[in-house]
């Protein structure tokens, strides 16, 4: 599971279709002394134009959203043995995500192809001149290097998390990311905090609070029954198996909006602020990090995995079947499958666009449950029109967050976290 970028952590544009746009896509502005028949063809060019990227735009929203449903659905496949040939389990959350992560390499393909052909200069140029920027080769590696291990210690946490709990639950948690983002955001690099950032972050946690709640009532949080479900039998807390996994959750998702905040000061250490990125050169950057936290996570993160078994808390053991290879593969895929979604969505939409309609991974993860293990979730038992609500309510706070409405006396840009600084997550 990686984490889907918000606008409080990276630079968000409108995603709108201006005459930028429409240049790039090689349709020229409208003037006022075309003739008739130009202006025509214009318009009819910049309409086929807008439908066609409403279409990419609409594409690309759903197989981000769909990817997240299969790849939290994957892991928990995984950890269970549902998805494993003969139902035996690989329950080896640090060895899956060190597996998976690799296919971040994919990412580089990307970066030639657009190097190559668009740029048309050599890669140890762009990677040493352009990706670099300012921090320079060995730092910008350094920073990936760092962002890995905190991936890594991310999707261990939310794998264990979803080995106790449904992915519908988790993700619901897992909305709390934007919480954690923007309260780092505020606490260590001192940005502004608005009443937009308040009310947001009360109703955001309200609407969670609302999802979450019901379930440790209604499952009474160390539930035999429900610890002994098939789903749920890689669980390690068989006396509170509901409490644990919303507990390693929240911790993931507390993970992910460090992830952003750090993604967020290695953009901005990287880039000169005198020169104006491009939306392509920065898909293509942000691909290009991808590309060089998998080459990280490929041959650093593996001494984790000896480390892990030596203190006991993961055995070191190959998939035991080559049909678990299999799965393990398609897992690593649909995981890349979803980052290169994620920044495509980024690129195409607004990393606004795109924090808004994570929480309809909620009912989408709901239907697949359902589908799967045909059973009455904890998260709809006995509740299920306050469990809508709740999903109402969470995706009204992550609107407010992502696109901050001025309030009547709005500003509160003088109330900064006790001792903030302005200091980088990654020095």
């Amino acid at each position: 599971m990686s984490v889907r970028p918000t606008a409080s952590a990276m630079g968000a544009s409108d995603g709108l279709i201006d005459d930028a746009a429409f240049r790039s896509a090689g349709i020229a502005p409208l003037l006022l002394d075309d003739g008739d028949d130009q202006i025509n063809t214009e318009i009819s060019k910049r309409r086929t134009f807008g439908q066609t990227k409403r279409f990419l735009q609409i594409l690309t929203i759903s197989i981000y959203l769909v990817t997240w449903v299969a790849n939290g659905e994957m892991l928990q496949g995984i950890s269970n043995g549902l998805i494993c040939p003969g139902g035996v389990p690989y329950d080896k959350p640090a060895a899956i995500t060190w597996f998976s992560y690799n296919y971040m390499l994919l990412s580089s393909v990307f970066v030639c192809t657009y190097v190559k052909w668009y740029r048309k200069s050599s890669l140890v140029f762009y990677i040493r001149h352009v990706w670099a920027g300012r921090w320079g080769l060995k730092g910008a590696v350094l920073a990936c290097a760092a962002i890995s291990y905190a991936l890594q210690f991310l999707n261990i946490t939310y794998i264990i998390g979803v080995e106790c709990i449904s992915v519908s639950l988790s993700n619901a948690i897992y909305q709390l990311q934007t919480v954690f983002t923007v309260g780092l955001s505020a606490c260590l690099l001192s940005d502004k905090f608005t009443k937009a950032h308040v009310v947001g972050v009360a109703v955001s946690t309200l609407g969670v609070a609302m999802v979450v709640l019901p379930p440790l009532f209604w499952g009474d949080g160390d539930s035999t029954d429900y610890a002994g479900q098939d789903q749920y039998k890689s669980c390690p807390s068989k006396k509170a198996p509901i409490f644990f996994g919303m507990a390693m959750t929240t911790f993931s998702a507390a993970i992910g909006g460090a992830y952003l905040v750090s993604w967020r000061v290695f953009d901005e250490k990287r880039r000169d602020p005198a020169t104006k990125e491009g939306r392509l050169e920065g898909f293509v950057n942000t691909h290009m990090t991808l590309s060089v936290i998998g080459l990280c996570n490929l041959v650093l993160g593996w001494p984790l995995l000896p480390a892990l078994h030596w203190l006991g808390f993961e055995f070191m053991l190959l998939p035991p079947t080559r049909g678990h290879w299999w799965v393990l593969n398609w897992n690593g895929m649909i995981e890349y499958a979803f980052d290169a979604s994620c920044a495509a969505a980024i690129y195409i939409t607004s990393p606004v666009v795109t924090a808004i309609v994570a929480p309809l991974t909620i009912p989408l993860s709901l239907a697949v449950d359902k589908l799967i293990y045909d059973n009455a979730d904890v998260l709809t038992a006995g509740n299920s029109a306050w469990m809508w609500l709740g999903i109402s309510v969470i995706l009204a706070g992550v609107i407010i967050l992502e696109t901050k409405p001025n309030f009547q006396n709005g500003s509160l840009s003088d109330r900064r976290c006790k001792n903030a600084e302005s200091t980088p997550l990654i020095m």
